[in-house]
């Protein structure tokens, strides 16, 4: 190998996140039809894998999965089992995970809600809602509307 192209080989970026195969950055898109971003092989240098992971643990917690087992985080976050263990044990210790007792299920705490408050206390929930209500606005007037014209006729 030559000296040139070592250096080429040294000046490529690491393959993202994404691409690496077994680490966990090929995940299936979200239920709601969101995938979530994936990294560019520039940004991997600046990503830290662990608390991504730890994230989608959080993340792994819907209104339909309150509560769920270890296995069944590790499923819903896509890491194995090892690893969501030590990223509950983390977020237990951190207060934002709680277990159930006599149980070997796991949960959200308010700590987390806490987490959301603090954002939309700095949001201005006027701008935030602007687009839903514009979106509304169409709906609710075709709704009213078709009543009453429905009963003129």
């Amino acid at each position: 190998m030559t000296a040139r192209t070592q250096r080429t080989q040294r000046k490529r970026a690491p393959p993202s996140v994404a691409e690496r195969p077994g680490k966990g950055g090929a995940r299936a898109p979200r239920q709601n039809g969101n995938a979530p971003p994936r990294a560019t092989a520039e940004d991997s240098r600046n990503v830290v894998n662990s608390l991504s992971k730890g994230l989608r643990v959080l993340e792994a917690f819907t209104a339909e999965r309150s509560e769920m087992t270890l296995s069944e985080i590790a499923r819903a976050a896509d890491i194995d089992p090892g690893t969501a263990f030590r990223m509950l044990n983390t977020l237990v210790l951190l207060g934002y995970v709680a277990r159930i007792s006599e149980s070997r299920r796991f949960r959200l705490t308010l700590k987390v809600v806490d987490l959301g408050l603090h954002a939309i206390g700095r949001a201005d929930l006027r701008e935030l809602a602007r687009p839903i209500l514009r979106s509304l606005v169409g709906e609710i007037s075709t709704w009213i509307l078709s009543p009453s014209s429905a009963g003129a006729s």
